[in-house]
């Protein structure tokens, strides 16, 4: 069996998709949404989220694009996610609506996944670090994991140094394309990051 691949997870956003770009209004720690902790008591019961004002795209795809990096996801792409072993999540019902108030016929969920692992190679890796927490980065220009400390389980995982950045196993990211899931892409490891 050969050695599973990493690369970065991200949002796909092109200018045609819509875009989602705050968190619900009544959310009472938004932060915590990139932390990987649990939001069962911050998180509205009945969660909205208005398209942005800003952004004039409509196509709707599986994994809803928004500026926040969070998964909102659909029935499809969240069959694949809660299909695999090893991942912890909670799952949220999320309206989502046009600036006219009028909620969309697809369905969509906020999937909130638990945990972090600190697994990068900071002798590797480019980075600036945060000046609010030095254990965290603000900004990667290179992300290199240490192969010794990748979790083996989870196919999906944030990093404990920057927990809004996933990392997706490429056993997962063949899954997604084989369902033909759509609103998602990968950026390469161990090689400049292009912001």
């Amino acid at each position: 069996m050969s050695t599973p691949d990493y690369a970065i997870f991200q949002l796909t956003q092109e200018p045609g998709y819509a875009l989602i770009d705050d968190s619900p209004p009544d959310m009472l720690d938004p932060m915590a949404l990139r932390y990987g902790v649990s939001v069962k008591k911050s998180f509205p019961k009945k969660a909205v989220c208005e398209l942005s004002s800003r952004h004039k795209g409509k196509k709707l795809s599986d994994f809803f694009s928004n500026i926040m990096g969070h998964l909102i996801v659909n029935e499809k792409a969240r069959a694949v996610l809660e299909a695999e072993e090893g991942l912890k999540w909670e799952w949220y019902p999320l309206k989502v609506v046009d600036l006219k108030g009028k909620p969309f016929t697809d369905r969509y969920t906020w999937a909130h996944l638990l945990g972090n692992h600190a697994c990068v190679d900071r002798k590797k890796s480019l980075f600036r670090p945060s000046a609010v927490e030095p254990t965290e980065v603000h900004t990667f220009h290179k992300l290199v994991l240490d192969p010794e400390r990748i979790p083996e389980k989870p196919s999906l995982f944030r990093i404990k140094e920057q927990p809004g950045t996933l990392i997706i196993r490429s056993d997962l990211a063949g899954k997604l394309q084989a369902a033909k899931v759509s609103g998602w892409e990968t950026w390469k490891l161990n090689a400049p990051i292009l912001l």
